[in-house]
């Protein structure tokens, strides 16, 4: 034990390294080492508060139950050495150095302790070195820290960037809408983990549906084909191509969502909506159930930019599928007008439109009728298959077949 402090030694350190107050581990067993130890610190001007143990159960404990800015230990104690101090360390996961204070320890047991682990070394006698031992070490484990996490940064970036170039290049290689959505959903699933991952579309009456549903999605047959119920009370939000986050704790939820929030075990949702040149093409949805998830600012940038090449890519099939309907359409006239300059036959004529109309528009039935005496009569038909039932004569009240489908044989369209 050394009694005395070489506070002629000493040297201030800068107060700017240590902002915050440090929270240290002192493991010791002689209780004049420690008020030393303490003494050091307060003379270098060092905020911190501190716990000591003497043995290894506490010690453990303590590494399990609180956290801490660095461990002091000394390198031989009555029951254990710092070797087994540095174990506990490394289990507990706490990333902290541990700096031996001991009495003696010779330069080849330095170099093992360094080797295995230990952060660096004070002699009793020379205490006046601990606050700047401790300031570099913090500092050497703060740029420690630093660089792991702008590692982790990069990796998520290359992680994310991979990702975008997958699902962009899966647009690219087609042109068929449902491939591309399906495989942006499980690709999506993939990255991120949510519970549910889909994608809603409106239908022509601006309702937003489920129709693409990952793989991976729980309770994905339920899902699918059902009203998205977010909708109506973001609809403006959708609209403008906001990002929307919902937590079902959040009070600003709208009290209409919280029972269907809890029907479908949503704890959190995170949406960005599908919108090309202020037109929404539908919403990419992900929902947590198992947990409440924060979702983090690199999880939002990677759905917004999946979902803004997913609308190009939803807005180029629709461009796509409207030339390929055109190319059909103007298919269908030509062959209709050969029809008609190839017969004088009124019959074959009046037949091979309803033939070419059908495989044109792929129904299962195309009809021309007549109008007589206020009275309506099938007089031509064509059927994709024959399981499907002939109306070829049917005859029906104008009013009748007016209500049962809504439809006036006046009507110019």
């Amino acid at each position: 034990m050394i009694n005395l402090l070489n506070c002629a030694q000493y040297q201030p350190v800068p107060q700017q390294n240590i902002d915050s107050i440090l929270k240290l581990l002192i493991v010791e067993d002689v209780l004049a080492d420690v008020e030393l130890m303490i003494l050091a610190l307060e003379t270098a001007e060092i905020k911190f508060t501190y716990d000591t143990v003497d043995n290894l159960k506490d010690c453990e404990q303590l590494l399990q139950s609180k956290s801490y800015d660095a461990v002091l230990a000394d390198y031989r104690l009555p029951q254990f050495t710092a070797y087994q101090v540095l174990e506990l360390v490394q289990q507990s996961a706490q990333e902290i150095p541990l700096i031996l204070v001991t009495g003696s320890l010779g330069e080849e047991a330095a170099v093992d302790c360094i080797k295995a682990g230990m952060t660096d070394y004070v002699l009793k006698e020379r205490l006046f070195r601990l606050p700047m031992v401790l300031t570099r070490t913090l500092e050497e484990f703060a740029l420690r820290r630093q660089q792991k996490a702008a590692i982790v940064r990069i990796q998520q970036h290359a992680q994310q960037q991979a990702i975008i170039n997958r699902i962009v290049q899966a647009m690219r290689e087609s042109l068929v809408l449902d491939d591309v959505l399906k495989s942006t959903v499980d690709a999506l699933h993939e990255a991120l983990k949510p519970s549910r991952c889909f994608i809603s579309q409106p239908d022509t009456q601006k309702e937003m549906w489920v129709n693409h549903v990952s793989a991976a999605t729980i309770n994905r047959e339920d899902c699918i084909g059902v009203k998205c119920f977010l909708y109506p009370h973001y609809k403006e939000a959708f609209q403008q191509g906001k990002i929307i986050v919902i937590n079902r704790h959040d009070p600003n939820v709208p009290l209409a969502l919280h029972d269907l929030i809890k029907r479908w075990s949503v704890n959190s949702v995170l949406i960005a909506p599908l919108v090309y040149q202020q037109t929404l093409l539908g919403g990419i949805v992900l929902q947590q159930c198992d947990r409440d998830r924060i979702w983090t600012d690199d999880e939002i940038s990677l759905l917004q930019a999946i979902s803004g090449q997913c609308a190009i890519a939803i807005h180029q099939a629709q461009i796509f599928h409207q030339l390929q309907q055109q190319t059909q359409w103007e298919k269908t006239l030509n062959q209709i007008a050969r029809s008609l300059n190839s017969s004088l036959d009124p019959e074959y004529i009046l037949q091979e439109i309803v033939r070419l109309t059908g495989e044109c528009f792929d129904v299962d039935r195309v009809m021309i009728y007549a109008l007589e005496n206020e009275q309506i009569k099938i007089t031509r038909e064509w059927r994709s298959s024959e399981e499907i039932a002939s109306l070829l004569g049917y005859t029906t009240p104008l009013s009748e077949w007016m209500a049962s489908i809504n439809f006036s044989p006046y009507k110019v369209f």
